[in-house]
């Protein structure tokens, strides 16, 4: 999935599956969460940053597997911990939690990176429109997420 896909739109997607993977790091493998999202028209294999998997563990306890079910919303942000400039250049925007409809009030999340100020996010209670509930209908849908295959394309 990629913050590009994503535009302007904040959709409400479902974690499908979650399982820990062995991936390649800077400093060499590291293991890594991920998760599969589905939105109203497709699933998307997404590599957890750190920053969300602190938001997802915040709002629904550290025992990932009990996060399968559960709904977040979604949006792209240049200013909220985005990906280094690539060539000197503007960061590049990435994904990040705005919110969930399975949460009972807006919350505070820190997230405490390492050498770095701790970032405290604003999670909002979100709500669905009835219409992206239904399986039968893809009106409820802001927009698409990337598909499997885009997904498995920016894993390292």
């Amino acid at each position: 999935m990629r913050a590009s896909q994503l535009g302007d739109a904040k959709p409400t997607v479902t974690i499908d599956a979650v399982w820990r993977e062995q991936l390649a790091g800077e400093n060499g493998p590291e293991t890594r969460v991920i998760v599969r999202l589905s939105g109203a028209r497709k699933s998307a294999e997404y590599v957890l940053p750190k920053i969300n998997g602190s938001v997802l563990r915040a709002l629904f306890g550290d025992r990932i597997h009990d996060w399968i079910g559960r709904r977040i919303t979604i949006y792209a942000t240049a200013s909220v911990m985005p990906f280094p400039a690539r060539g000197g250049g503007r960061p590049e925007p990435c994904v990040r939690i705005w919110g969930s409809p399975d949460i009972d009030a807006d919350r505070s999340v820190e997230f405490r990176p390492a050498r770095r100020r701790p970032i405290t996010m604003l999670i909002r209670k979100t709500t669905v429109p009835p219409s992206a509930e239904s399986p039968d209908t893809d009106a409820g849908a802001d927009a698409e997420i990337a598909t499997t295959d885009d997904a498995q394309e920016g894993r390292r």
